[in-house]
C-alpha cells in the first residue's frame, strides 16, 4: 500500500471516528453520554475507554499494513453498531449505561 493510500485511509477512518463520536454524543438523555467522561458514570467511562482502545488498534493496523481497507471498514461498521446500541441503551435508562 502506498503512503498516499495509507494516508487517505487513515483520514477516512479518522473521519468515521469523528462522525461516530458526534452522533453518539447527540443524545437527549440526561447524564453522561457516549464519549463523555463523567466520574459519576463509571460504566460509561469504561465503555468509552474500550471504544477508544479499539479505534487505536484499528488505526495502528492500518498504519502498519496489518489491516486491509475492507477489514478496517468492517471493524469501523462494528464500532458504529456498538455506539448505536450504547446510545439506545442509555436512552432507555435515563442517560445511564447499566
Amino acid at each position: 500500500m502506498t503512503n498516499i493510500t495509507k494516508s487517505l485511509l487513515v483520514l477516512a477512518v479518522g473521519g468515521l471516528m469523528a462522525i461516530g463520536s458526534a452522533a453518539a454524543q447527540q443524545s437527549n438523555t440526561s447524564g453522561a453520554g457516549a464519549g463523555v467522561n463523567d466520574p459519576n458514570h463509571p460504566r460509561v467511562n469504561q465503555v468509552n475507554q474500550r471504544e477508544q482502545n479499539q479505534q487505536n488498534r484499528i488505526a495502528n493496523g492500518i498504519k502498519n499494513d496489518k489491516l486491509t481497507p475492507g477489514q478496517a471498514a468492517r471493524l469501523e461498521k462494528g464500532q458504529q453498531r456498538l455506539q448505536n446500541n450504547e446510545k439506545k441503551d442509555m436512552a432507555k435508562d435515563n442517560g445511564h449505561l447499566t
